[in-house]
């Protein structure tokens, strides 16, 4: 009997855990600095359309926010998610990750808040002469 299982693929098998969640860890930095670019940019269209704010003063709350104050909230929340047990990892290994994946969905959740509020202000300006 010709069995072939994925389970049974060599190449998968030489790579370790460790490095494996470094490959991934590489891929989340990428993704998390993707959507900060991204929230960076919604925040100053649609707070310019809301808001009678300097171009100044939203690029630098913008950038504050997104680049400054969503990591290092992730950084402290990952403090506490961090002790949750994760393939054998260390401690330092899943801080990271835990850090990672929360500031990717802090930003996921901050974009979709940001085109929910663009798509009200559209609305609103198109509906009012």
């Amino acid at each position: 009997m010709n069995t072939e299982n994925i389970i049974d693929d060599t190449v998968a098998l030489n790579i370790s855990i460790k490095e494996e969640v470094k490959l991934k860890n590489k891929q989340l930095i990428r993704r998390a600095a993707v959507l900060a670019v991204i929230t960076s940019i919604l925040f100053i269209i649609v707070m310019s359309y809301s808001n009678d704010m300097p171009l100044k003063d939203l690029l630098m709350t913008g950038v504050i926010g997104n680049l400054i104050g969503i990591p290092l909230t992730s950084l402290i929340l990952a403090l506490v998610f961090a002790f949750i047990p994760y393939r054998g990892l260390s401690w330092q290994e899943k801080y990271l990750r835990t850090a990672l994946l929360i500031m990717i969905v802090w930003n996921a959740f901050y974009s979709s808040a940001m085109l929910l509020t663009a798509a009200i202000l559209i609305y609103k300006y198109s509906i009012t002469p």
